[in-house]
C-alpha cells in the first residue's frame, strides 16, 4: 500500500510511504523535488505485470497552487516521472475520484472541484486519460434516449469511486445542493459511455438508501460483487463499514420492459407463462439471452439499442457546448474516426457531425471560407490539441508565465464564449490569464505580469489585516480568506480542501474591518465572550464586571492562567475613581489594592449588577436598567412606548403628519414643513425652511443648487427648473460628464464662439479674451453644453464626433475613434460597427448583421455587437489576400501575363483610363506562382514619375502606419521584421540589425532587409531567399525582380509586392504597370527532330557494337568452359574392380535365374535363405542427380555366346563377352529411404566394392 501527501493539522504535506502487509511496517520512499506537497489528489494503482505504476491525478497546496500534469511512479524501478500528455487535460482539479480501466486501457478522472477559466467550482466533468497514448479527452456522456430516463448527475466532490469490469460505481460525496436520494449512488457504463443511476424510481434497492454526503472523504475498494466504503464525514467522522452489492449487469436492475427500453445497451424479454403469468427480464444486450429467456417458446424480446452501435451522424454532436467537449474521444474507440468537429468563427462556436460541411453551417454565416479560407475566420477544428479555449488557461500567476504568449491581470476577464472578454479601465475583476495580443486592442494601460512580478499568494501573508487586504493571487478571485482558529491566510480556491470537516472554523473575508480586534480590547465580560476564542477572567467584587479578556479556550488562556495576569493598572484605574471604588468596594488611592481573585469564564459570564456598574446598553434618556439573575432588562421610561425589543420611542400626543417624534409632545419637522404637529409646508419649492407658519415665503436658505427668494432658480451653472420639480443639476451631470458650461439655447452661439477665440488665442501664443461673466442663475432644462470634450458632441455631449463610438449605452463614457484596423474612418457611433471598409477590405458577414446600435432588439445579436467593433474591416474582399487587420492591407491576386495598372482605387478603369498614383499612396498586389518549376519574373514599369518598391514572401510585413494630420498614410516594415533584418544600402545588403520591437505574440521573425535604388533604364534584383524583404527607392523606369524555383517552394508561397508613389521633381503623379511572368521555353521541332533521331541512330550503333561484342564473349567463355571440362575429365579417379563370370554349364543353367534387383528388400530376403559366396552385383560407378532423386547407375554386364578365352564350341560366336551398359534409375526404389547409400550425395564418381 502506497501513501502520497495529505493534509496535517497545520501542513500540506509531500512525503511517500510504503506499508508492507507481510511485515506490517511502513516505510519511507523518496520523491523528487519537482514534486510539490499536495492534497486533495488520487493515486490510481495501474496493473500491468512488470510495468506496474502508481498514477497520481490532481490535487492542490497553497505553496504550489493546482497540479496541472499528472505524474507517475514505476513499481518496479521505485521512480517518478512527470507524464507528457496531449489533448484537454483538466487544469486544476482536487477532491475528485480516479479509477483505471484496464479493458479500455484508459484512466477515468470524475467530478471535484475543477478550475475553469477564471473560478474555481463543483463540477460534473468526467476525464479519460488514454494511457497508450499519452491523450486526455473530455467526456460527453450519451443521454437518455427517452424523458422517461434520469437526469444527468449533479456537480460532487470528495466522494468515493470504484471500477469493475464494465462500469465505474460513484459513491456519495459533497453534491450540489439540495441534495435528491437518486444521487447517492450511481454507475458510468464503459462501454455505452452513459451515466445509470443505482437509487429508486430508477433501479430496486434492498436496504436503506445512501446518502449523497454520506460517504464525504470516504474510502472504497471493490471485491465483485461486493463494494466496502468505510468511514467518510457528515458532521461527524464515521468509523463505519458499508457493503453495498452492485450485479454484474445493471441492465437487471430495471423493473419493467418500458423502464428497461429507456437505457442504452439494454434488451427486454418478455416471456409468457402457460398460465397467462408473464415475466420481464432486462439484460445486456451485448451479452447472452437469460436461460428463462432461451428456454421460452412464446417470448417478446426488445434488443434496444446496442452501445457498440456507431452512427455517421452522432445526433450529441449539436448537444456539446465546447470544443473540448466536441472532440473529446471515447477510450473504448479511440482508434476510430472522429464523429465532430467544431466549427470555430469570430463571434461564436457549436459542435456539428464530421462529416457536415463548415461554412455552410450558420455559425460561419453561410458560404464563408472553409478551413484555411483567408481572413473570415471561421474554421474546423478536429484536434482538440488546437481549441482556441484551451490557450492562455491557468490557474495561477507562475504557471500563466510558461511558453505561452500570455499575461495575469485583473483588467480582462475571459467570458464562457471563446474570444468574448469584459474589459475594465481599473484593476477591478478577478485574476485571468489572457493572450498578450489583447493589449493591442485597448487603448488604456494593462498592469500585467509580465512585465510585472507575480502577486504573493495568499498563505504568504502572517496576519489578518495583510490578508484581508490582499487582492489575492490564485485565479478566478481578487481576494484572500483569514481563518482565526487556524491564523491562516486561505486561497478561496483551496477552503473547501482545507476547511473540510469544519477544520478551519469561522472564515473571514471582505477587508481589513472584518479582522476581529484583540480580545484584550474588550472590558466587558459580554463582548469578550462574543469573540471566538475569547475568555474572562474575573475579579470578585461587590457588583462584578472587573476582568480581563485574554486568548483561550474551555480549558484555560492560552499563554498563563488568570492569576498569573497583571491587573495593576486595572486596579489602580478603579481606585483613582473614589465612586468606582467604593462601588466595587476597594479602598481609596492612598491604601493598598486588594489581592484579586480571579476565575476563568469562557462560556457564560459570572455574575454582576450591570445597572450598577454601567455595563448596560440602556438608553439613558428613553430607557431604565432593571438588574436580572442572569443579565439586566431596559424598560421604556414615561413618555415612551415600546415599539420593538429593546427600542423605546417618545409620544406626541397632537401628532407629527410631516414631521418625527423626538421628545414626548416635540415634533421635528421634515425638510420644507412648519408647525406644531408639522402639517405647513413652505413656500420655497421643497428647497428650503421657512421662518414659520406665519412666514411662508421667507425662505432661510436655499438647498438643493437653487437660489432666488423662493428658491426657484437654478444656481449658477447648474440646470433645471425647480417649480415645475425638475431639480437643479450641475452642467457636468447635464452633459453626461463630458463638459462644465452650459448656457440657455439663445446663448450656446456666442459661448462656443468665445470658446474657440480663447482656444485659437492659445495656440498663437497671444493673450486670450476674458470669458464672458457668468449669469446670476443657471439656465432651464433646455440648456445646452459648451465644448463637449471626450469627442462628443450634441445639445447634451449625448452623441460622438463622426469617426468615433462609444462603445455603450452609457453615455457617461467617452467617445473613442472607431476601430477599423486603418481602412476606414466613419463607423456606429454606439457600437463601433458598420465601418465604411476601403482598402479592398469588409467585415466579416457575422458581424453585419442585425444587432444593437442598428435597430436589431437584442438577444445573441446584442451581445455579439459588444465585440463586434474589433472586427471591423477584418477580412479582406473576394480576389485579394491578406489578414488586413494592425495596418495590414489587402494584396490584390494577380494572374500570370496579365497588366495591372496603379490606380490606387481599383482595377476597373486600367484598360479606358486608369489614374495616377499620387504621393504616399500606395497599391499592393500579391503573386501566387502559376507553374511550380519556373522561374518568376516580376517587371515594373514606370512611365511617369517615380516608385518606391516594396517585397516580400510575408503578407504582413508591409504596415501602413496612421497618418499625422494633414499628411497622407505612410508605408513601413512590420516592427517584428525589422529586430533581425538587415539594413543595407546600394546594391549590398547591410550586417547592421535594424530596430524596433518584435509586435505580435509570436516575438520577432527571422528576416533580411536588402535596400537598392533605382538606376538607368532598368533595374535589376534577384530575391534568392525566402525571409528577404526587398526595398528598392526611386524606380523611374523598369525594375524586373527575378525570384528563382530553386530557391523558394513555388508549391505553397505567395509573394507581396507594395508600390509608393514618391513622383519626380516636378511630376508628382506616378504612371505605370506591373505584370509578372513565368516564361517557359518554345521547342523547334526541325531541331528536336534532329537531334531525337541523332541521339537515336547513335543509340542503336552503340548498341550493335555491344551484341558483337556480346557475342564475342560468349564465344570465349564457352570454349574456355570447355576446356575445363576436359581438363575435369581426364583427371576422373581410377579403381579396381572384381569381376565374377559364371561359366555356361549344365549345373548353371539348370538353377534358377538369379534376382539382379540391385540391393532390393525381396534380395535381401532372398540371400538370407541360402547361402552366398559374399559377391553381389553392384554398380562400377553411381552418378547422382543434383537433388539425389535420380542417378546414372554404370555396370558391368557378360553377353550371351562363346566361351572363355577364345574356347568355343561355335567358331563364329563373340570371343569377347564383357560390355558396360548404363541407366538413369531412380534412388528411392534401389535403396531404401532408410539405407546408407540413399544418402550419398553428389561427387565425383562412385566405385563398386
Amino acid at each position: 500500500m502506497y501513501v502520497y501527501g495529505g493534509l496535517n493539522h497545520s501542513h500540506f504535506l509531500g512525503d511517500f510511504w510504503r506499508f508492507s502487509m507481510d511485515a506490517s511496517a511502513w516505510a519511507s520512499v523518496p520523491t523528487p523535488a519537482a514534486l510539490p506537497p499536495l492534497a486533495g489528489h488520487t493515486l490510481t494503482y495501474r496493473g500491468q505485470q512488470e510495468a506496474a505504476s502508481l498514477l497520481l491525478v490532481g490535487g492542490a497546496s497553497p505553496q504550489y497552487g493546482f497540479l496541472e500534469a499528472p505524474w507517475e511512479y514505476s513499481v518496479s524501478s521505485g521512480r517518478w516521472a512527470r507524464l507528457v500528455t496531449s489533448g484537454t487535460a483538466p487544469v486544476g482539479v482536487y477532491g475528485h475520484s480516479a479509477v483505471y480501466h484496464a479493458a479500455s486501457g484508459a484512466l477515468y478522472v470524475y467530478g471535484g472541484h475543477c478550475f475553469k477559466l477564471h473560478g474555481v467550482g463543483l463540477c460534473r466533468d468526467l476525464y479519460a486519460l488514454h494511457y497508450a497514448r499519452r491523450h486526455w479527452a473530455l467526456l460527453s456522456p450519451r443521454p437518455t434516449p427517452t424523458t422517461r430516463g434520469p437526469p444527468p448527475p449533479p456537480p460532487r466532490a470528495f466522494h468515493a469511486a470504484v471500477t469493475t469490469p464494465d462500469y465505474m460505481v460513484v459513491l456519495g460525496g459533497q453534491v450540489a445542493a439540495p441534495p435528491a436520494p437518486a444521487q447517492g449512488l450511481l454507475a458510468y457504463s464503459y462501454a455505452c459511455n452513459a451515466w445509470l443511476p443505482l437509487a429508486p424510481p430508477h433501479a430496486a434497492l434492498v436496504g436503506p438508501a445512501l446518502a449523497p454526503s454520506v460517504a464525504t472523504a470516504a474510502a472504497a475498494t471493490a471485491a465483485p460483487p461486493a463494494i466496502y466504503l468505510f468511514g467518510g464525514y457528515n458532521g461527524t467522522a464515521l468509523g463505519s463499514l458499508l457493503q453495498v452489492w452492485v450485479p454484474p449487469d445493471l441492465c437487471a436492475l430495471n423493473a419493467n420492459q418500458s423502464q428497461c427500453k429507456s437505457v442504452m445497451g439494454c434488451a427486454s424479454c418478455v416471456v409468457v407463462g402457460r398460465d397467462s403469468a408473464n415475466a420481464s427480464l432486462c439484460y445486456s444486450n451485448a451479452g447472452e439471452e437469460p436461460s428463462l429467456c432461451r428456454a421460452a417458446t412464446e417470448k417478446q424480446v426488445v434488443v434496444g439499442v446496442p452501445c457498440a452501435a456507431s452512427p455517421r451522424h452522432d445526433p450529441t454532436c449539436e448537444q456539446r457546448e465546447s470544443c473540448a467537449a466536441c472532440l473529446g474521444e471515447w477510450p473504448p474507440r479511440s482508434d476510430a474516426q472522429q464523429r465532430c468537429q467544431w466549427c470555430h468563427s469570430l463571434a461564436r462556436g457549436r459542435c456539428v457531425p464530421r462529416d457536415a460541411d463548415c461554412p455552410r453551417e450558420e455559425v460561419c454565416g453561410g458560404g464563408g471560407a472553409g478551413a484555411g479560407g483567408g481572413g473570415s475566420g471561421c474554421h474546423s477544428v478536429r484536434e482538440a490539441e488546437q481549441c482556441q479555449e484551451a490557450a492562455c488557461v491557468a490557474s495561477d500567476c507562475d504557471k500563466c508565465q510558461g511558453p505561452m504568449a500570455c499575461i495575469w491581470t485583473r483588467q480582462v476577464r475571459r467570458r464562457k464564449q471563446v474570444g468574448h472578454y469584459d474589459l475594465q479601465e481599473t484593476p477591478s475583476l478577478n485574476w485571468n490569464c489572457v493572450n498578450t495580443t489583447i493589449k493591442q486592442h485597448l487603448s488604456y494601460p494593462v498592469q500585467s505580469s509580465p512585465p510585472g512580478s507575480c502577486p504573493p499568494r495568499c498563505h504568504r501573508h502572517t496576519s489578518c489585516a495583510a490578508c484581508l487586504a490582499a487582492t489575492g493571487a490564485e485565479g478566478g478571485w481578487h481576494e484572500c480568506r483569514w481563518s482565526p482558529a487556524l491564523q491562516e491566510c486561505l486561497s478561496p480556491s483551496y477552503v473547501p480542501l482545507r476547511c473540510l470537516g469544519g477544520a478551519c472554523g469561522l472564515v473571514l473575508a471582505g477587508g481589513p474591518d472584518q479582522c476581529p480586534p484583540p480580545c484584550a480590547s474588550f472590558t466587558q465580560c459580554a463582548q469578550c465572550l462574543a469573540q471566538p476564542r475569547c475568555g474572562w477572567c474575573a475579579l470578585s467584587s461587590p457588583v462584578g464586571g472587573l476582568g480581563r479578556c485574554v486568548a483561550g479556550s474551555l480549558s484555560g488562556p492560552d499563554l498563563a492562567n488568570c492569576a498569573a495576569l497583571d491587573y495593576t493598572d486595572l486596579l489602580a484605574t478603579v481606585q483613582a475613581n473614589a465612586s468606582l471604588a467604593a462601588l466595587h468596594g476597594f479602598p481609596p488611592a492612598s491604601q493598598e489594592p486588594p489581592q484579586p481573585q480571579p476565575s476563568w469564564h469562557y462560556l457564560t459570564c459570572p455574575a454582576e449588577d450591570e445597572c450598577r456598574n454601567g455595563h448596560h446598553e440602556c438608553r439613558p434618556a428613553s430607557q431604565t436598567c432593571r438588574d436580572l439573575p442572569h443579565g439586566y432588562q431596559c424598560v421604556c421610561a414615561a413618555g415612551y412606548n415600546m415599539t420593538a425589543p429593546g427600542q423605546c420611542a417618545p409620544v406626541c400626543s397632537q401628532g407629527c403628519e410631516r414631521g418625527t417624534c423626538v421628545l414626548p409632545d416635540v415634533c421635528a419637522c421634515h425638510f420644507g414643513y412648519v408647525g406644531a404637529n408639522c402639517s405647513t409646508q413652505c413656500l420655497c419649492h421643497g428647497h428650503s425652511n421657512c421662518a414659520g407658519p406665519d412666514q411662508l415665503e421667507t425662505c432661510l436658505q436655499c438647498h438643493n443648487n437653487t437660489t432666488g427668494a423662493t428658491c426657484h432658480l437654478c444656481s449658477p451653472n447648474f440646470v433645471g427648473d425647480p417649480p415645475n420639480g425638475v431639480p437643479c443639476v450641475s452642467c457636468r451631470h447635464h452633459c453626461h460628464g463630458h463638459a462644465t458650461l452650459c448656457v440657455a439655447p439663445d446663448q450656446a452661439a456666442a459661448a462656443a464662439a468665445a470658446g474657440t477665440n480663447a482656444s485659437l488665442a492659445g495656440e498663437e501664443g497671444t493673450e486670450a479674451p476674458e470669458p464672458p461673466p457668468l449669469p446670476p442663475h443657471g439656465p432651464g432644462e433646455d440648456a445646452e453644453c459648451v465644448q463637449c470634450a471626450n469627442n462628443t458632441a450634441g445639445g447634451r455631449c449625448q452623441t460622438c464626433l463622426e469617426g468615433f463610438f462609444r462603445g455603450s449605452k452609457d453615455l457617461r463614457r467617452g467617445c473613442r475613434p472607431c476601430q477599423c484596423n486603418g481602412h476606414g474612418s466613419t463607423c456606429d457611433a454606439v457600437w463601433g460597427t458598420g465601418c465604411d471598409c476601403g482598402n479592398n477590405t469588409e467585415t466579416d458577414k457575422q458581424c453585419l448583421e442585425g444587432g444593437k446600435g442598428r435597430g436589431g432588439g437584442g438577444g445573441g445579436a446584442g451581445e455579439r455587437d459588444e465585440e463586434c467593433w474589433q472586427h471591423q474591416c477584418a477580412k479582406c474582399a473576394d480576389a485579394y489576400l491578406g489578414s488586413p487587420s494592425g495596418g495590414h492591407q489587402c494584396y490584390l491576386q494577380m494572374n500570370v501575363d496579365k497588366d495591372y495598372c496603379l490606380d490606387p482605387e481599383g482595377q476597373s478603369q486600367c484598360s479606358s483610363g486608369p489614374a495616377p498614383l499620387p504621393p504616399r499612396r500606395t497599391v499592393f498586389f500579391a503573386v501566387q506562382p502559376k507553374f511550380m518549376n519556373v522561374d518568376i519574373r516580376l517587371v515594373l514599369d514606370v512611365t511617369e514619375g517615380g516608385a518606391d518598391v516594396f517585397f516580400s514572401s510575408r503578407g504582413d510585413a508591409f504596415v501602413v502606419a496612421p497618418p499625422h494630420p494633414g499628411a497622407a498614410p505612410a508605408l513601413t516594415i512590420d516592427p517584428q521584421y525589422l529586430r533581425s533584418a538587415g539594413v543595407g544600402g546600394g546594391d549590398e545588403s547591410g550586417r547592421s540589425g535594424g530596430g524596433g520591437s518584435g509586435g505580435g505574440g509570436n516575438g520577432t521573425v527571422e528576416s533580411r532587409l536588402v535596400q537598392r535604388e533605382g538606376r538607368g533604364l532598368k533595374t535589376f534584383a534577384t530575391v534568392t531567399r525566402a525571409a528577404e524583404i526587398l526595398v528598392v527607392r526611386n524606380v523611374t523606369n523598369r525594375l524586373v525582380v527575378t525570384l528563382p524555383q530553386h530557391h523558394h517552394d513555388l508549391r505553397s508561397a505567395k509573394f507581396y509586392l507594395a508600390v509608393q508613389g514618391v513622383g519626380r521633381p516636378g511630376r508628382p503623379l506616378t504612371w505605370g504597370s506591373v505584370f509578372f511572368r513565368q516564361d517557359q521555353p518554345r521547342i523547334d521541332l526541325f531541331v528536336f527532330f534532329s537531334v531525337f533521331f541523332s541521339c537515336f541512330f547513335l543509340f542503336l550503333a552503340v548498341c550493335v557494337v555491344a551484341w558483337k561484342v556480346k557475342q564475342g564473349l560468349d564465344l570465349q567463355r564457352l570454349r574456355r568452359q570447355h576446356m575445363v571440362q576436359m581438363l575435369h575429365m581426364a583427371k576422373r579417379p581410377c579403381a579396381a574392380a572384381t569381376l565374377l563370370l559364371h561359366p555356361e554349364d549344365a549345373a548353371t543353367a539348370a538353377e534358377p535365374p538369379l534376382d539382379h534387383t540391385l540391393w532390393s528388400p525381396g534380395r535381401r530376403k532372398r540371400a538370407a535363405k541360402r547361402e552366398r559366396d559374399g559377391l553381389q552385383v553392384g554398380p562400377l560407378a553411381v552418378e547422382p542427380t543434383d537433388d539425389g532423386v535420380a542417378a546414372v547407375l554404370t555396370l558391368m554386364v557378360q553377353l550371351p555366346g562363346g566361351g572363355l578365352g577364345g574356347t568355343t564350341p561355335n567358331p563364329h560366336a563373340p570371343t569377347h563377352r564383357l560390355a558396360l551398359g548404363s541407366s538413369l534409375c531412380l534412388m528411392s526404389r534401389i535403396f531404401p529411404p532408410a539405407s546408407r547409400p540413399f544418402h550419398l550425395r553428389r561427387r565425383t564418381s562412385h566405385l563398386a566394392p
